[in-house]
């Protein structure tokens, strides 16, 4: 659109300017420069004595916009930095009137100087912040320093650059690397200068460590440019200390130029600092040591507080302001392209963010965007809403909606952030529920807290442009835009209540939510289907454009449509719609452009509309006097559209997503847990009842007292059936067909969620019933003694164990705490949770939820998560270890297998900083335990089956194939791992590497001993792993076994060609202890993009493998450890659950009732298996008597009735049973804890198969 906004990102030049061309002739990148010569040169060029300096040939530079705050009448040394609970904004020690705005228009060459235009000098040719421009050949440097036109005009470079292979792309020479550059996600470097000017002036207002901690919390700091960056995009973008690799120690360094100190000299000495940075680093740009600068000037050098340069890397501060995060977040936001936040004729007034007032405050406010710049951001693209208003969408002109605020942020949850009222023409509306917690990521909002905020948005909020406050909406507040698309329609927004900390809104346009509108119906004629449309508008070049849509996850009946797009030939144009039915289920989309500079935007190039600089502007001229206005012109405006029924599902994605752009859209419908219990009741009850047990019921009670031929039909069946307790007591009178109904006692259990009581046997929580969850509700809420939030009964930590107490230091909501822990039947697919529905199961998965507190960013907080299977003698085993999202409230998750045993618990151990452990001491830790009951599996309890149906069912010795797995992270191994099933399957857990631009790679570097991943290049456009799966070669559902011969499926991007990438596989039988086999010979990538590389080999014995893919440019030896180093290389293990092979193992498949049955479960019979048999002969001739202790394969055992065996060895698969049989690897709950084996010592009991 037209008049609309700044063209978006910054390009560096490419040419060398002859303004340097004195200290850089034959200077190349990354080679020495000596100091003095170069310093000397840029102060030759810089100075001019007598005369100006004509430039003889047309010039290329970048064009930048510098947006200045300045702060009137009050010098630096009196601000007071604590301003906190007494800022209004505009005083307080900042003087009795708000800062005032202005730009400078300015050019900069290759090497990063930077030089103003003098106003009223020539035509600005409609140039946008970031633009390539070239100088008019009349151009020349005036006696201030400046740059005059000579009454000509920028030129606006407009060729897009020929395609090539060049790998290692310099600077910001692509359009591809400037997008990588702006992109406010990923991980950034920032390098702090402290400057020291001519006769000893200098930045004075913290040491180098000092100005460390202040930008990056080196030394404790809690709020600062990185923390802040870091919390507000909820990790999703890191900002890290630069210069390392050049001797830069913790992102900060002293320059000392030869510039005096003088008021008003602040651009000659940024340019002085620049070139002394390229002299003494040996570099041609600060660039190619960090991503962005921050200059610290010396006191009274510049007439206002800070400035920088929009879409660039350069910010610079008077003195003390370097150190306070306000002024840090609000300049680096400018170099990311963010306007400023201004209520109505008050420019910086909007408050509830950081793009307004920055403030001379140490520690704060802490508080984040408005909606408009959370927008930019991208932090929240799949929460919001894009309303067309006007249009035809479901939801583009009534949208009735929950908006949860910023600081509850969770991508594990549906949620709705942020919403847009886009319009065709003029500015758009951007709303936010401005939520205000203490302690939050959003604690220290000045304005608008805990109000639903409406703001005003130049350049739908998609790049530079300015804001405005025009709301905020409290609960049963409303506001009306009066003929908002321009044809004398309204828009009324309303709010209607807070609930739940969330709150509930309503968007009506021309009143249409209150209007009858006709019933739709669906396109697909299946109700199981959904239809997925895609839109495409193409940029210059369509035959670069290509997207594909595949299944992911395991929704039950979801089939694979395995959609692409076809060959796009007509620029700048809609293409038809593709619209096909898909099955309900869930779908990845992946979008590339093959060149990589995405389908819009390209080196942003601007219409030409005039932009005259006039002598008569001031700096107190009103801002609206010097607006300038450009649209993108570059490689066109492409776009793209992804409908799921009638959600767009990546709103607000845009067209500029350089190589590729993937998502994930859908869910599973109909989960495949909640059918089974349907069927049962009614096919059990009504068959067999009519034929079998009439006749029953008659004969056997009334002849037990006297016919002994009764006994034989009752006795074997009851111990198979039925638990030890009931069967002699309900046998006889209890009709069989209720048996499969309840196969357990319920004892008013229901499958539905159960709140957990406080048990003061335990001392902790515990769900007594079972059911679908277990959930400790308010009972954790705080941690022991500490300020404002002491902890009920606490610490609640198990009484049968060893003592645990918390730490009492630091303040609720403040510092750390476990608020909530939750189990849940189900399983957590592709980090989405999917509960089940039905009851927490032996042998079933289930997931553990935690919400905690996280203290500062949370990178310093961890949660251990144990499970214990038996809650009256705990014996904890590591879940995971996951460290804090984020700060403040946090939500973390991990799912798991259900041992048996029917009194479970989970431990979760809160620490600050330290090492895994159940039971941490530190003075900030807290510990808490949730016990719950679970349900005895069927398969591992039989139910009870009456008399005559024993013989003709016999138990089976294996569970059914549990089907296809998709893993899960576990962070005690640090890689993604499966259950046993038929394949494994990663899922979206390895996507991207490292953290390379637009796909950093969850859970980083995802692999057993810790190989490093490396970090050079963009996501789908260099290499990474983007999934691996193992299943077995015959393609059999059978689950994964020892001796299987399996298939390792690697999904790579390959750059280029392929023919430089390698893949090298491997496997290790131990998981915990992994020694790596390499698989077969090294493989070339079949080619570039997207590629699936596999192969096979055969499992070895082992209960926890892994295989390991490593993904190598070039041809580079791996470590010793089986780890890539390369800058482009990536490794990804994944772990994998495999059954033993009982047949190899001597055991039988067998199962008849024995003489030696007992309560304590049945006995395989051996006999059938000669190699069972033989070695039982073994053991029984070296073992007379089953009193005496045994010897078996896992260390010293004694048998119990020849039904269990006593190991100190874990897993059991090594222990054989004195029947000749191996043991399980779950332990019978009622002899956990037992006395056994040599010395009488604690050991395990495993029931013998």
């Amino acid at each position: 659109m037209l008049f609309r906004s700044y063209c978006t990102a910054a390009i560096a030049a490419t040419l060398v300017s002859p303004l340097a061309k004195a200290a850089s002739t034959g200077v190349e990148k990354n080679k020495s420069l000596r100091g003095g010569d170069y310093v000397a040169a840029v102060a030759s060029a810089s100075a001019d004595h007598h005369h100006h300096r004509v430039l003889q040939e047309e010039e290329e530079f970048t064009f930048l916009i510098a947006d200045i705050q300045y702060e009137d009448g009050v010098t630096a040394s009196s601000r007071n930095r604590n301003l906190q609970g007494n800022i209004q904004g505009r005083g307080n020690g900042r003087g009795n009137k708000p800062n005032k705005p202005d730009h400078t228009i300015n050019v900069q060459d290759a090497h990063g100087l930077i030089y103003e235009i003098e106003e009223g000098s020539g035509d600005a040719a409609g140039a946008s912040s970031g633009a390539k421009v070239v100088l008019p050949s009349q151009a020349f440097r005036n006696t201030n320093g400046k740059i005059n036109l000579g009454g000509g005009s920028l030129k606006l470079k407009t060729t897009k650059p020929k395609k090539n292979q060049k790998r290692d792309l310099q600077g910001d020479d692509s359009a591809t690397d400037l997008r990588r550059h702006l992109a406010a996600t990923g991980t950034k470097t920032v390098v702090a200068v402290r400057v020291v000017a001519a006769n000893n002036a200098a930045y004075n207002h913290a040491d180098e460590a000092g100005l460390s901690d202040d930008v990056f919390g080196t030394s404790g700091d809690v709020f600062n440019l990185k923390t802040g960056y870091e919390q507000c995009s909820h990790g999703q973008l890191t900002i890290n200390p630069g210069g390392s690799d050049y001797g830069i120690v913790n992102g900060v360094v002293t320059i000392t130029v030869d510039t005096a100190a003088t008021s008003g000299n602040d651009a000659a000495m940024r340019n002085a600092v620049t070139a002394q940075i390229n002299a003494q680093f040996g570099v041609s740009d600060p660039r190619d040591i960090a991503d962005y600068w921050m200059y610290c000037l010396p006191p009274n050098v510049m007439n206002g507080i800070a400035y920088a340069f929009i879409n660039s890397w350069q910010s610079v501060y008077s003195n003390e302001w370097c150190n306070y995060p306000s002024a840090q977040i609000h300049e680096v936001g400018h170099n990311f392209g963010y306007g400023h936040s201004n209520e109505g004729s008050t420019n910086y007034g909007d408050q509830s963010g950081m793009m307004g007032y920055s403030y001379s405050q140490d520690e704060g406010p802490v508080m984040c965007f408005n909606a408009a710049k959370s927008w930019q951001a991208g932090w929240f693209n799949y929460k919001r809403v894009n309303m067309n208003i006007g249009g035809s969408g479901a939801t583009d002109n009534c949208l009735e909606a929950e908006i949860t605020g910023q600081t509850d942020y969770d991508v594990n949850l549906d949620q709705t952030v942020l919403v847009k009222m886009n319009r065709n023409s003029g500015k758009d509306l951007f709303l936010m529920y401005n939520k205000k917690t203490a302690g939050g990521i959003n604690s220290g909002t000045l304005e608008g807290g805990n109000t639903v905020m409406v703001v005003e948005a130049e350049s739908e909020g998609t790049s530079y442009g300015e804001s405005w406050l025009l709301g905020k909406l409290g609960a049963g507040d409303s506001k009306t835009f009066a003929n908002y698309i321009g044809d004398g329609r309204d828009l009324v927004l309303n709010v209607l209540s807070f609930n739940d900390g969330k709150a509930q809104i309503r968007i009506d346009f021309d009143g249409l939510c209150d209007r009858t509108m006709a019933p739709t119906t669906s396109p697909c004629g299946n109700p199981s289907q959904k239809q997925v449309s895609v839109q495409i508008t193409t940029d210059e070049y369509p035959g670069e454009t290509s997207w594909t849509i595949r299944k992911v996850g395991n929704c039950a009946g979801q089939t694979d449509p395995n959609l692409s797009s076809p060959s796009y030939a007509s620029k700048n144009a809609a293409q038809p719609i593709f619209e096909q039915c898909v099955d309900k289920g869930q779908y990845q989309f992946i979008i590339n452009d093959a060149y990589g500079d995405g389908m819009c935007c390209g080196e942003l190039l601007c219409s030409s509309i005039t932009l005259l600089f006039h002598p008569s502007w001031s700096r107190s001229r009103s801002p609206h006097n010097h607006r300038i206005f450009a649209a993108p012109l570059g490689y066109g405006t492409g776009s793209f559209v992804v409908l799921y029924g009638d959600k767009n599902v990546f709103d607000g994605q845009s067209g500029d997503f350089g190589s590729s752009f993937e998502g994930t859209f859908g869910e599973c419908e109909d989960t495949p847990a909640t059918p089974p219990p349907t069927p049962n009741p009614t096919a059990f009850p009504t068959n067999p009842p009519t034929n079998i047990p009439t006749p029953n019921p008659t004969s056997v009670p009334t002849s037990p007292p006297t016919a002994p031929p009764t006994v034989p039909p009752t006795a074997p069946p009851t111990p198979v059936p039925t638990a030890l307790p009931t069967a002699p007591q309900t046998f006889p009178p209890t009709p069989a067909p209720m048996a499969p109904v309840t196969p357990a006692p319920t004892n008013g259990d229901s499958p539905g969620p159960q709140g957990a009581l406080f048990d003061s046997g335990y001392g902790v929580p515990r769900c007594a019933n079972v059911g679908s969850s277990c959930d400790s509700l308010g009972l954790l809420n705080g941690r022991g003694t500490i300020t404002n939030g002491a902890e009920p009964n606490f610490s609640n930590t198990n009484n049968n164990g060893a003592a645990c107490a918390d730490g009492n230091s630091g303040e609720y909501q403040n510092d750390e705490s476990i608020e909530q822990i939750t189990v849940t039947a189900g399983d957590i697919v592709s980090g989405t949770p999917v509960p089940s529905g039905d009851f927490i199961v032996e042998g079933g998965r289930a997931y553990v939820t935690v919400k905690v507190w996280c203290w500062g960013s949370g990178a310093s907080d961890t949660a251990d998560i144990y499970l214990s299977s038996d809650a009256s003698s705990p014996d904890w085993q590591p879940l995971a270890s996951i460290t804090c999202p984020g700060g403040g409230e946090q939500t973390i998750r991990h799912a798991f297998d259900v041992p048996q045993g029917i009194n479970q618990s989970i431990r979760v151990n809160f620490r600050y900083n330290g090492s895994q452990s159940t039971c941490s001491n530190g003075s900030y830790d807290d510990h808490d335990d949730l016990i719950f009951t679970v349900k005895e599996s069927i398969n591992l309890t039989p139910s009870p089956t009456p008399a005559p149906t024993l013989p003709p069912t016999p138990m089976p010795t294996n569970k059914a194939p549990s089907g296809p797995q998709t893993a899960s992270y576990d962070g005690a191994l640090g890689a993604p791992k499966c259950s046993v099933g038929s394949s494994c399957d990663s899922g979206a857990l390895l996507n991207g590497r490292g953290s390379i631009t637009n796909g950093v790679e969850l859970n980083q570097p995802n692999t057993l001993n810790s190989c490093t991943d490396g970090n050079s290049g963009s996501f789908h456009n260099d290499e990474s792993i983007d999934k691996i799966v193992v299943s077995r070669a015959s393609g059999s559902i059978d689950d994964l076994t020892e001796g299987d011969v399996v298939t390792i499926s690697a999904t790579v991007w390959c750059w280029n060609t392929g023919s430089d990438d390698n893949i090298d596989f491997y496997y290790a039988s131990d998981a915990l202890n992994p020694v790596w086999t390499k698989i077969g010979e090294r493989q070339q990538c079949p080619g570039g993009g997207i590629q699936t590389v596999t192969a096979s080999y055969t499992l070895p014995q082992g209960a926890i493998q892994a295989v390991r893919a490593n993904l190598m440019y070039g041809s580079n030896n791996p470590t010793s450890a089986s780890c890539v180093t390369g800058s482009y290389d990536d490794t990804d293990d994944l772990v994998i659950t495999v059954k033993p092979n009982l047949t190899s193992q001597g055991a039988a498949a067998t199962v008849s009732p024995s003489k030696n049955d007992d309560a304590q479960g049945i006995i395989i019979d051996g006999g059938k298996d000669f190699e069972a048999d033989k070695k039982k002969k073994e053991l029984m001739d070296k073992n007379k008597s089953t009193s005496k202790p045994k010897v078996g394969k896992g260390g010293v055992s004694k048998s119990v009735g020849d039904k269990y065996v006593c190991s100190k060895a874990r897993p059991f698969a090594s222990t054989i049973c004195t029947d000749g049989s191996s043991a399980d690897e779950i332990c019978s709950p009622e002899n956990v804890g037992r006395i056994c084996g040599k010395g009488g010592k604690k050991c395990w009991w495993a029931q013998c198969n």
